[in-house]
């Protein structure tokens, strides 16, 4: 691309790009450190599998193409100013104006709305910046600032992000020589958030108040977000309390800590909801309390774009990301647990559909379906009372709908056969 950011000697600031939007520019341009010192260790721009690679033509010797998931979340590399710009050969990119006086430049940001290469966003936040991010506002070094995309130069291709560092004089560093040694993060979050973490994978050691876990896989909650191919052992502390359960002939049981002896049988452990930082983004040790372990782990969904599809096919996308979350009465939150209604509520609620807490309310609410008109996302009710339906879920095909069935179980998918026989089918309804 012939250079993201290019700069003259002793600039703060990178010239705009040949064709590009206009950027936002830092109110108060970070000072340049002082002489001999030396650049600081970065957080490494992508969080998940995510590899530094330079075999890909196009690219300039200051800059480095890092293969990664579409949609993958990118972090700051340190505590900064970001502005937003577009170019032919960027594509949606952002510079990141580094506290230390390192400008950093990420590019081939995501400019799709589905899983296809359709070009259809424009470069704004929720698409090709992090959600709820402003042009021009200051960040913390982890916190998300983007999405890994193919835009640019990279259309068409396998998803990637372009990533350059220029010094406070304009001399461009070498990424090959931050990015090996840059701290890698287990998830993105802006700071102090509430958050927690469902944790795949296998003891490594145990003692009565720490576990050693070799992570292969995590979800972020509120999102349910998932990366695949973590790869990284982590210490947690268990908190007092814990829950340890087992699943024995498709129903959850309590049982003790010994479920953390096992150092080849596959677990599940869930984080106590707190608030981010970075200690916890990089699985400091003790920054993590485990309050819940579960055996064996819940099967992960695959997760496609929620823009792609139906407004039902979006929704049940959506519910399965929460898999496994505790069903807790009166819950509408995947940190603090769900209830029926309250799962159906939440998933419909953050698509633009505002349905009451209340299956019996639900029923009302929609064009009622006949059973063997069912698409996925109706919701299939069922508990005749006088009041109405006691118990809702989401129809996800072929038999088979997602719900928080009741206290001592998670959210999981059913069989629609079998919960009508157990519980009774009143009906379906189509809330759109």
């Amino acid at each position: 691309m012939g250079g993201l950011v290019s700069g003259t000697a002793g600039a703060v600031r990178p010239p705009p790009f040949e064709g590009t939007t206009a950027s936002a520019v830092p109110p108060d341009p970070p000072q340049p450190p002082g002489p001999g010192s030396k650049p600081p260790r970065i957080i490494f721009p992508v969080v998940g599998s995510a590899r530094v690679g330079d075999d890909l033509q196009g690219l300039s010797p200051q800059e480095s193409a890092i293969p990664a998931p579409k949609r993958a979340a990118v972090v700051a590399a340190e505590d900064g100013t970001v502005a937003f710009g577009s170019s032919g050969a960027a594509g949606c990119y952002l510079s990141l104006f580094g506290k230390s006086g390192i400008t950093y430049a990420y590019g081939y940001l995501n400019n799709d709305l589905t899983t296809k290469n359709d070009n259809r966003a424009r470069c704004r936040p929720g698409t090709s910046y992090a959600k709820g991010l402003k042009n021009g506002q200051r960040v913390k070094a982890g916190e998300p600032i983007g999405l890994v995309g193919d835009s640019g130069e990279a259309d068409g291709g396998p998803a990637r992000l372009a990533f350059e560092a220029l010094a406070a004089d304009g001399a461009a560093l070498d990424p090959n020589t931050l990015l090996p040694n840059a701290v890698r993060l287990l998830f993105a979050a802006p700071r102090k958030t509430a958050f927690a973490l469902a944790l795949t994978g296998t003891v490594v050691a145990q003692s009565r108040q720490r576990v050693r876990l070799k992570v292969l896989r995590l979800r972020f909650f509120p999102s349910g977000d998932q990366v695949s191919s973590v790869g990284r052992t982590i210490e947690l502390t268990v908190a007092k309390g814990a829950l340890f359960e087992q699943r024995t002939n498709g129903a959850l049981r309590v049982v003790d800590a010994g479920l953390l002896r096992s150092t080849t049988r596959r677990l599940e452990i869930w984080t106590a909801p707190a608030l981010s930082s970075l200690a916890a983004q990089r699985g400091a040790q003790g920054a993590l309390r485990a309050s819940r372990v579960l055996a064996p782990p819940t099967g992960a969904a695959p997760q496609p774009a929620l823009a792609s599809g139906s407004l039902g096919e979006r929704a049940v996308s959506l519910a399965e990301r929460f898999l496994g979350v505790p069903y807790v009465w009166a819950g509408a939150d995947p940190l603090s647990g769900f209830d029926c209604s309250g799962l159906v509520m939440y998933v419909y609620g953050h698509l633009g559909i505002s349905l009451p807490h209340a299956s019996s309310l639900q029923w009302r609410r929609g064009k009622r379906i006949a059973r063997r008109d069912l698409r996925p996302g109706d919701l299939v009710l069922f508990e005749p009372t006088r009041q109405g339906p006691g118990h809702v879920g989401l129809y996800v095909g072929k038999d088979r709908l997602v719900e928080a069935p009741h206290t001592g179980e998670v959210v999981k998918v059913s069989s629609l056969k079998k919960r009508a026989q157990s519980l009774g089918y009143v009906g379906s309804v189509r809330p759109y």
